[in-house]
């Protein structure tokens, strides 16, 4: 009997829980979209100050740079574990 009268406490709680987990879900999905937003759309931050540019070329280096190392990473991986160069 104790049991059923500690229940409405114990789903109180949890839907105080769940709130607070959903609010934290929500902030950070709004977190991760406007990074997101800012990384993809440059364009709209370059019209915005006098540093756009120079930000927009800078960023286009470090996203060539971030493919390069990869794909060098990656070659080098293969190499190690026996793949086949290929030749175009």
């Amino acid at each position: 009997m104790n049991s059923i009268l500690a229940a409405p406490d114990v789903l109180n709680a949890l839907q105080m829980k769940k709130r607070a987990k959903r609010r934290e879900i929500q902030q950070s999905q709004k977190r991760l979209s406007d990074a997101f937003r800012e990384t993809v759309s440059p364009l709209s931050k370059a019209t915005e100050s006098a540093y756009g540019i120079e930000r927009l070329f800078s960023k286009g280096v470090m996203i060539y740079k971030g493919f390069r190392i990869g794909h060098s990473a990656f070659t080098t991986l293969r190499n190690l574990f026996g793949g086949k160069r290929r030749r175009y």
